[in-house]
């Protein structure tokens, strides 16, 4: 089963035939649903202007809205890893890529903000082997996975002790 982004919600696919199994519309969506991220029983919904949704996924195909989450900024993308979510965010003037922890769906803690003045355009965003990689639309930025905290990072985006 794939799960695909959809302006007014998200589709669950069979990947062997394409046939839509079923749908979960987003209502009063302030913005597009734009990125869909499955991680063990969650479903992290990037949702634009509306923020972040979570939901949970059952065994038997079903979905429950577990939270939503405002944000100042767009959410372009989402990505989890472990507890982790990483969420990428174009702002006014800025990009971000904000590190949360979402080991509670229902209440996730903002644990820290990477601000990235060279643009605004956020829609590029991976996580792999301890690194988040953060597609600009003039620069690719790298950052330590483990350092949500951009004062604790050295001038190569690694953790300093």
């Amino acid at each position: 089963m794939g799960y695909v982004a959809a302006f007014n919600g998200f589709d669950a696919v069979n990947l062997d035939t394409g046939a839509v199994l079923w749908s979960v519309p987003t209502e009063n969506v302030v913005g597009v649903n734009l990125k869909v991220e499955v991680s063990e029983d969650r479903l992290y919904l990037a949702r634009s202007h509306a923020g972040l949704a979570i939901y949970g996924l059952t065994a038997a195909g079903s979905v429950e809205l577990l939270a939503e989450h405002a944000t100042d900024g767009a959410v372009r993308n989402v990505h989890v890893e472990g507890h982790t979510a990483y969420l990428a965010i174009n702002g006014s003037d800025e990009a971000d890529v904000r590190f949360w922890d979402v080991s509670d769906a229902t209440a996730p803690k903002e644990l820290g903000t990477h601000a990235q003045s060279s643009g605004t355009s956020s829609d590029g965003l991976a996580v792999t082997e301890g690194y988040v990689y953060l597609g600009l639309a003039s620069d690719l930025v790298v950052l330590d996975a483990t350092c949500p905290q951009p004062e604790t990072c050295n001038a190569g985006g690694q953790c300093t002790p």
